[in-house]
């Protein structure tokens, strides 16, 4: 229960962190692009859009709109999956036996011949696994997004009155032993069956769930995949002789769970 009270505390004081960092760092460029854009032109980048359409539905939206957008494309398409791959690299490095593991199947599927391609991910199962594992350990975004409940409702005991805020938290579900025993365990066989295809398990929700889950999922799937196998083709990772990386999180970062900053070795294999 304090995991849960103090996880949903920073949640909430971190959206009121993101609001006040919007409003005073995207006003400067979004009125830069009011004063330079070309309504009638070809547009420069997604500002430019969003002003040419606005100029044919000056009632579309607002400027507070656009910001929000700007930072929902930042934060959801950019941020999230890089900090996942920056998770994979520490597994890959504290877990040697699971690197050895993917870069075979890499090998045995794709070859070094050329680079691997989002056609290959059905006959690469470990991979697969080995990513949503990363993905349930790292819980890169360990809350859904905000809702608001539309009448009184019973939940476990609890009456949660009518227009209450209702976050979800996920990590709980995803270090949960009823739906991944030994959760603190990083294993990706967990999602696999004993023909070694992908197991899906519905309490993996890293994209959340429901009409709110992330839009972007379908391409964060395939960046992951691309940019882990691409990387593990031609290189092996480590830490550095007599290093090691202890697993905590950047501070900074409110929104997001990303770890410390720490060194790699690439090795040309």
């Amino acid at each position: 229960m304090w995991v849960v009270a103090v996880t949903v505390l920073v949640v909430l004081v971190a959206l009121v962190w993101h609001r006040k960092t919007s409003n005073k760092n995207l006003p400067p460029a979004l009125d830069e692009h009011e004063q330079t854009v070309d309504l009638n032109g070809e547009p420069r980048d997604y500002i430019d859009c969003m002003l040419q359409e606005r100029s044919r539905n000056p009632q579309l939206f607002t400027n507070r709109h656009m910001i929000r957008s700007i930072l929902d494309l930042f934060l959801a398409g950019h941020d999230t999956t890089a900090v996942t791959i920056e998770w994979a690299f520490i597994y890959l490095c504290q877990h040697p036996e699971v690197q050895r593991k993917v870069r075979e199947e890499i090998t045995n599927v794709v070859g070094k011949e050329r680079p691997p391609a989002l056609s290959d991910r059905t006959r690469m199962p470990y991979t697969e696994a080995f990513i949503m594992e990363t993905q349930r350990v790292a819980n890169t975004v360990p809350t859904g997004v905000e809702h608001v409940t539309r009448e009184e409702i019973q939940l476990g005991g609890y009456t949660i009155p009518r227009g209450a805020q209702v976050i979800s938290l996920l990590m709980a579900v995803h270090m949960d032993e009823k739906h991944f025993p030994e959760p603190e365990v990083f294993r990706p066989e967990r999602f696999l069956d004993d023909q070694g295809r992908v197991k899906p398990n519905r309490a993996l929700m890293p994209f959340s769930v429901g009409k709110r889950s992330c839009l972007g999922e379908a391409l964060a799937r395939a960046e992951l995949f691309l940019f882990v196998t691409a990387l593990l083709q031609r290189y092996s990772l480590r830490f550095p002789d007599g290093l090691d990386h202890d697993l905590s999180c950047n501070q900074k970062k409110m929104l997001v769970r990303e770890p410390s900053p720490y060194e790699l070795v690439l090795e040309r294999v």
